[in-house]
C-alpha cells in the first residue's frame, strides 16, 4: 500500500511493528468520523463508532513533546543519548518513536518536522528530523 491508502480490516500491533521496520506507520481510521489512531481502538474516541479502516500514514509529522534518553533499556544499549519523541502525524493522531543521534534538546523543539524512517536494527518506530 502507498501512503494514505486504506484497506478494510484491523491493523494490529504486530503489523504496526513490522511496518515500522520498513519505515512505514500503519494505523486505523474510524469509518464514520475519520479520526485516526496508531493504537488498536475498539471504540472511536471521536464518535463512538466501531467500524475501522486500516491506512498507511504519510509518515510526516511534528514533534509535540520529547525527552532525551541517556541510560537506555538493553535493546538500545550503545545508542544513547537519543531522543524519544511524541509526534502529531499529518493524519492527526499521535505516534511515539525514537530519534537517533539527538543529544542536545535544542535540536528538537516542539514543532520540529519529522518523518518515519526505517529503524536501525528494526528497533521500533524511528523518526528523522526533516
Amino acid at each position: 500500500m502507498r501512503a494514505a491508502e486504506t484497506a478494510r480490516g484491523p491493523s494490529t500491533v504486530a503489523e504496526a511493528l513490522a511496518s515500522a521496520r520498513q519505515g512505514q506507520l500503519v494505523g486505523r481510521r474510524c469509518a464514520h468520523c475519520r479520526r485516526a489512531s496508531f493504537t488498536v481502538p475498539v471504540i472511536c474516541r471521536g464518535c463512538g463508532g466501531t467500524d475501522f479502516e486500516r491506512f498507511v500514514s504519510s509518515g510526516e509529522g511534528e514533534v509535540v513533546s520529547f525527552t532525551i534518553i541517556g541510560f537506555p533499556a538493553e535493546p538500545f544499549a550503545g545508542r544513547a543519548p537519543y531522543a524519544f519523541a511524541i509526534a502529531r502525524m499529518s493524519e492527526g493522531a499521535l505516534a511515539a518513536g525514537w530519534v537517533p543521534g539527538v543529544r542536545d534538546p535544542l535540536r528538537l523543539p516542539p514543532g520540529t518536522r519529522v518523518r518515519v524512517v526505517t529503524a536501525p536494527a528494526g528497533l521500533g518506530l524511528c523518526f528523522e528530523i526533516r
